[in-house]
C-alpha cells in the first residue's frame, strides 16, 4: 500500500448538539465528516462547511413522538467570513444529525423532511458513501489444496528509469492483462515525489517494451498531488478499465480507454473510504478486479484508524457503481511474530480446481514483506495457506517481494510482482519487477 508515512487524516471532532439519542439502526453507511458545534443560541463559528462559513442559530424545541426533546438548528450559509456578523437571508434548514447517520432527519414539516433528505443524498454523493450489501462470488465445488511454490522465477524484467523519468526511484505494482497478441503492463513509478502510472508491453511476459507514463495524479482534483498508480487493469465492455490509488488518504478511482493508451479519469473516487469507526475510514487502496458471470468484484486494503490494514471486497455490475461488503474485513493480522502481523495488502485473486485463491503481501513488525496465500470456495470466507510465505531470493529483493499479479494462460498461473532491498513502508525500496510461474 502506497502510504507510509504520507498518510494524513484530519482529526475531525463531532460534538452533538442537546438531544436524545436516537433508537438501534441499521449499520452506519455513511460519514459527512463535518464540525459541528451548534450547541446554544447564538454560537459563531468561522469553519467550514462544503465550501462556506457557517453560523449556528437555535430555531425552535420540539418534541419526538415519544416526548422526548430535542433542539432545531438553522445552519447560515455564508459565502466570506466577514458575514459571520451581518445579518443574511440566504439559509440552510437542517436539524441536528450525527456522523454515519445520514438518513436520521427530525422536523415536524413533511416538506423539509423531503427538502432535508434531498439535501443529505446530495452530502452523501459528495462525500463519497458507498451501499453495502451481503453477497459472495459463485461458490466453488471445492478440491485439492495445493501447496503453490513460485517457480522459474526470473531476475529484473523491468527496472528503474534514469534520473528523471517517472520511474527513476521505483518501479512496482504490476498489473498485466492480455490485450491482442501481446501482454500489457500497467506499472507505478516513482519519481522522488509523486506516484505515477506507466505502460510497458511485451510478446512474451519476460522482454518488455516501455511505453511511457499514462497517468499522473492531479493536484486541483481528489487525488492530490502523490499518487495515481498502485492500480488493477481490465477489459470490461470493450474498454480497458484501470482501478488506481488517489490522494495519500487512499481510495479507489477509476480512469477508462478506449485503445489502452489515453484515458479518461472518473471525477470523484468509485470505491471511497468507510463511514467514522469502520475498517477501511482511513483507507481504501491496492485494488485488484477480476470478473465472473457478468459481474465484477474488486478486493482492496482497508485501513481503520488504528492503520491496521486488512482486506475487503466489493461488487459491482457495471464497474462505476460499488457495494461494499457488510462483513468485511476477510482476513485478519497474523498472529505476533508471523510475517503479516503488522498488515495486509496487494490481493491477487484467480480461480484453480474448484477453488479461489488470492496471493496477498503480509508486513511483519520490520517492515520486510513477504507473499502468502489463501484459500476460499465462495470468495468471501478465506482461510490462510499453513505454507511457508514466499521470500526474496536474490540480493535485489532480499527484503521485500509484494504486489502480484496473476494471468492464467495454458494452463499455467502467471506472476509478476514487485521486489525491492530496503524495508521502506511505502517507497524507495530500490524497487524492479520479475515474473514467475505458480506450481502446485
Amino acid at each position: 500500500m502506497r502510504i507510509g508515512v504520507r498518510l494524513h487524516v484530519p482529526e475531525w471532532v463531532f460534538v452533538p448538539p442537546i438531544e436524545s439519542q436516537a433508537g438501534p439502526r441499521e449499520p452506519a453507511r455513511c460519514s459527512l465528516d463535518y464540525q459541528s458545534r451548534c450547541v446554544r443560541q447564538g454560537d459563531l463559528y468561522a469553519h467550514l462547511f462544503r465550501g462556506h462559513y457557517t453560523r449556528c442559530i437555535r430555531t425552535k424545541n420540539g418534541s419526538r413522538p415519544n416526548g422526548e426533546p430535542y433542539k432545531l438548528f438553522k445552519m447560515l450559509k455564508l459565502s466570506t467570513a466577514a458575514q459571520l456578523t451581518t445579518q443574511v437571508t440566504t439559509d440552510l434548514v437542517v436539524t441536528a444529525y450525527r456522523p454515519c447517520r445520514c438518513d436520521e432527519v427530525v422536523h415536524s414539516s413533511a416538506v423539509f423532511r423531503m427538502k432535508l433528505r434531498l439535501l443529505i443524498m446530495a452530502a452523501m454523493v459528495l462525500a463519497g458513501c458507498v451501499p453495502y450489501a451481503d453477497f459472495t462470488l459463485p461458490v466453488l465445488s471445492g478440491g485439492a489444496q495445493p501447496t503453490w511454490k513460485l517457480t522459474n522465477v526470473a531476475p529484473p524484467i523491468i527496472s528503474r528509469g534514469t534520473a528523471g523519468q517517472f520511474d527513476s526511484i521505483d518501479v512496482l505494482n504490476p498489473s498485466v492483462i492480455r490485450h491482442g497478441s501481446e501482454l500489457w503492463n500497467y506499472y507505478s513509478g516513482f519519481d522522488g515525489k509523486t506516484w505515477h502510472t506507466g505502460l510497458a508491453t511485451s510478446i512474451d511476459g519476460l522482454v518488455w517494451q516501455k511505453k511511457g507514463k499514462i497517468l499522473s495524479p492531479d493536484p486541483q482534483t481528489w487525488e492530490g498531488d502523490y499518487i495515481a498508480a498502485n492500480g488493477s487493469a481490465i477489459q470490461w465492455n470493450g474498454e480497458i478499465f484501470y482501478y488506481y490509488q488517489g490522494n495519500s488518504t487512499p481510495q479507489i478511482g477509476l480512469a477508462r480507454s478506449k485503445d489502452g493508451l489515453s484515458f479518461t479519469k472518473l471525477p470523484q473516487p468509485v470505491l471511497p473510504v468507510g463511514p467514522r469507526g469502520s475498517w477501511d475510514e482511513r483507507g481504501a487502496a491496492d485494488p485488484y478486479v477480476i470478473t465472473l458471470n457478468g459481474k465484477l468484484y474488486l478486493y482492496y486494503l482497508g485501513q481503520d484508524r488504528a492503520r491496521r490494514q486488512r482486506l475487503g471486497v466489493a461488487v459491482s455490475d457495471d464497474g462505476i457503481s460499488w457495494k461494499k461488503l457488510r462483513s468485511n474485513p476477510l482476513l485478519e493480522l497474523g498472529e505476533a511474530g508471523s510475517f503479516d502481523e503488522k498488515g495486509l495488502g496487494e490481493p491477487a485473486v484467480w480461480v484453480s480446481g474448484g477453488n479461489y485463491f488470492m496471493l496477498y503481501t503480509g508486513r511483519d513488525k520490520t517492515e520486510h514483506r513477504r507473499m502468502g496465500i489463501a484459500i476460499s470456495q465462495d470468495g468471501v470466507h478465506w482461510k490462510k495457506s499453513n505454507a511457508a510465505p514466499f521470500s526474496g531470493e536474490s540480493a535485489w529483493n532480499k527484503d521485500v517481494i509484494c504486489d502480484a499479479t496473476v494471468l492464467i494462460e495454458n494452463g499455467q498461473v502467471r506472476v509478476w510482482f514487485g521486489g525491492g532491498d530496503k524495508t521502506e513502508p511505502a517507497e524507495r525500496l530500490n524497487g524492479q519487477i520479475t515474473a514467475a510461474i505458480l506450481a502446485p
